[in-house]
């Protein structure tokens, strides 16, 4: 018999701000190699840009 998952709901980003999202992941606490935060990441930063200006596809 195969085990029945059932996902979470994956939260709407396009319809969340840059802070809430940066909230959001800070719940996580996801951390570089030297310990700091994601929120300190010029590439994810770069990337909540993209997708708040419409260039990436949620």
């Amino acid at each position: 018999m195969k085990p029945e998952f059932s996902p979470l709901p994956l939260p709407r980003f396009q319809s969340m701000s840059k802070a809430e999202i940066i909230t959001h992941f800070e719940y996580y606490g996801f951390r570089d190699a030297l310990g700091h935060p994601l929120a300190n990441c010029e590439d994810f930063l770069a990337l909540l840009d993209e997708l708040m200006a419409g260039l990436v596809e949620p």
